[in-house]
């Protein structure tokens, strides 16, 4: 008898009866539980005279022990596990009989993967090391995290849209809308418990949200105006929150099939930023170093790092080959303390923000920066006062040119 078929009375005391079914038959009863022997085989009902609870070794009484709640992670691996398990079964009792395919097969995620593979992954390459790692190391880590898996789906379905028209573009837009609610209910839990295991997909899906904010504002605003400094501002905090992750998290990627893409030497660009563009940078300059010495409370300083940086973004751009990283670059570099500045909307951080637009306008050839160039500085345009817009006189005319300098004022 297996283990699993004995049992014990609460009194400890085993029945000296068979089940009911035996002893009408007059044969003899094993007393199996919940069912003998005989009753399996006959299919019977296998009911005992004994009223007394019974518990089955192996098992628990329902009476002691409350049900732990379910772990979502846990369900689903054991999902898998019985899957697994019943297919192996029906395999070998259905030897003659072929597998019947899934009825329905979900071929919208089917073609936003493909996609990916054919064609997301380069906004997020740099080199071949990293395209090869964003191709096929990300999907085949995406296979373990689920919220990741629904990021490279909401990418995807969102790329798809910035090249579609008014009906496919809406299609996709709710597509990708719908996957990255996924990925956030869990991506945000998370963030407080990033571990050696969760590191690579947590890294990922934070490209990922980067990406995302630029392209779907930038498709929103093709329906109404919803692109604005504060947009920028937070996607700008977000590339930030990416650094904070990788700070936490570095030894653990770089030691993976992953660190390609942390295993980053920053190139030292020939100098060939335009002379009316080195121009403007001496502009903020002296701006900053006089309202330093006039106006109290002017953070001289900050203003400077963050003009410095913003040098090394514009001459990025005027290379042969434009680095995608640069805006997220930008920001990583820049003082937390301009961010405030920006936040609070001080006309020294919009003028040398209404410079970097020169930086976006150059990026527009890139799907998810496209109109952020051209927004943003008029805005800014429409913000400052005439004796600052001066300083962000070469920004608008090289997003406006001469012949469209005043659509950024309307």
């Amino acid at each position: 008898m297996s283990c699993k078929s004995l049992m014990t009375r609460k009194s400890h005391r085993k029945s000296r009866h068979g089940c009911k079914e035996c002893k009408r038959r007059r044969v003899k009863c094993d007393e199996s539980r919940p069912s003998c022997a005989i009753c399996q085989r006959r299919a019977s009902s296998c009911t005992y005279d004994s009223s007394s609870s019974y518990i089955w070794l192996g098992e628990e009484s329902s009476e002691d022990i409350q049900p732990a709640p379910l772990d979502f992670g846990q369900e689903l691996n054991y999902l898998f596990a019985t899957t697994s398990k019943t297919q192996g079964f029906q395999k070998s009792h259905n030897e003659n009989e072929s597998p019947r395919a899934p009825e329905v097969l979900n071929l919208s995620d089917l073609r936003l993967m493909i996609h990916w593979s054919k064609q997301t992954h380069l906004s997020f390459a740099r080199d071949e090391a990293t395209r090869n790692t964003w191709q096929f190391v990300v999907p085949e880590e995406a296979l373990s995290h689920r919220f990741l898996m629904h990021g490279l789906l909401a990418i995807s379905a969102l790329e798809l849209a910035s090249h579609g028209d008014d009906f496919a573009r809406s299609q996709y837009v709710e597509t990708a809308v719908m996957h990255q609610n996924e990925s956030l209910k869990v991506f945000r839990g998370l963030l407080s418990q990033i571990n050696r295991v969760n590191a690579k997909a947590i890294f990922a899906f934070s490209s990922i949200l980067v990406v995302y904010s630029f392209g779907f504002l930038h498709l929103e605003k093709i329906d109404s105006p919803s692109m604005t400094i504060e947009d920028l501002y937070h996607i700008l905090m977000l590339c930030r929150g990416i650094q904070q992750v990788i700070a936490s998290s570095k030894c653990s990627i770089l030691d993976s099939n992953f660190g390609s893409i942390l295993e980053y030497n920053p190139v030292k660009y020939p100098w060939r930023l335009t002379v009316d563009g080195e121009s403007a940078l001496h502009q903020l300059c002296d701006a900053n170093i006089t309202f330093g010495a006039n106006v109290a409370g002017h953070d001289t300083e900050v203003y400077d790092e963050a003009i410095n940086s913003l040098g090394e973004a514009l001459n990025a751009t005027f290379q042969d080959h434009i680095p995608r990283n640069v805006v997220s670059r930008w920001a990583i570099k820049l003082p937390q303390a301009f961010l405030c500045h920006l936040q609070r909307r001080e006309p020294m951080a919009l003028a040398i923000l209404g410079v970097f637009c020169v930086v976006l306008h150059r990026l527009r050839s890139v799907w998810y920066f496209q109109e952020w160039g051209e927004t943003i500085m008029k805005l800014i345009w429409q913000t400052l006062d005439s004796e600052w817009r001066i300083l962000v006189n070469w920004g608008m005319l090289e997003v406006f040119g001469e012949l469209h300098l005043d659509a950024g004022v309307e």
